[in-house]
């Protein structure tokens, strides 16, 4: 599946060499890279190559599964990434205002407000701070 890991055997992180692959941002390409020393593999992982694995030819399948993905009408993980937001910028501004006009987002703004005042008369019950409000109003009230 593209977009999921495509490392299928975790590589023991102490023995070397290893192989990394990078999906170019195309998804159609990429390449392989191999790591002879912990300090090279930290390199090339800052450099893109986020997948490892303990052979030549395992890398090899992993990224030919990964680009063909492409070619298939599938999405590569790139595109994935791409693609995974669909609202951005004033698009969004424009969703939110256009919520604003739903009569069910209303229903859930009144929900959640008597909701509050539901919890405000419970808590001012169990601390009895009821009695103090009732005065306060009975007061004021002609």
């Amino acid at each position: 599946m593209p977009g999921a890991p495509v490392n299928p055997t975790p590589v023991d992180f102490g023995s070397y060499p290893q192989w990394g692959i990078h999906i170019n941002p195309d998804g159609t390409s990429g390449s392989i890279r191999e790591a002879a020393s912990a300090a090279q593999k930290m390199k090339d992982m800052g450099a893109g190559y986020l997948d490892w694995f303990a052979t030549d030819a395992l890398a090899k399948n992993a990224l030919s599964s990964q680009t063909s993905a492409y070619g298939s009408g599938g999405q590569s993980t790139a595109q994935a990434i791409k693609n995974a937001n669909p609202l951005s910028g004033l698009a969004a501004i424009g969703d939110f205002f256009s919520r604003l006009t739903q009569p069910a987002t209303w229903i859930r703004i009144a929900e959640v407000a008597l909701g509050l005042v539901l919890i405000a008369v419970g808590i001012a019950r169990a601390t009895g701070s009821q009695n103090q409000l009732s005065q306060l109003v009975r007061a004021r009230l002609p």
